[in-house]
């Protein structure tokens, strides 16, 4: 850790999530049986939840769109 972080790295540590506790939410959202055909939500972790404000944005949708493309690899 740099030296910088090490006097909150207790606080870090807390808010960080083990691999098992991270992929939790993604996976019984992509097998759970009642999420079935559930398509264009948002969910923060395992809640269902408003996407940011700015994914709304007509500009930045285009930007990622205009920078997916560049990057698109077929």
């Amino acid at each position: 850790m740099p030296p910088l972080l090490r006097p909150i790295r207790t606080l870090i540590r807390r808010s960080l999530l083990t691999p098992a506790e991270g992929a939790k939410p993604a996976t019984r959202l992509a097998t759970d049986p009642a999420m079935a055909g559930v398509t264009g939500r948002y969910f923060s972790r395992d809640t269902e939840s408003s996407a940011p404000p700015v994914s709304h944005d007509p500009t930045t949708q285009q930007k990622l769109l205009a920078l997916s493309q560049t990057h698109f690899v077929a």
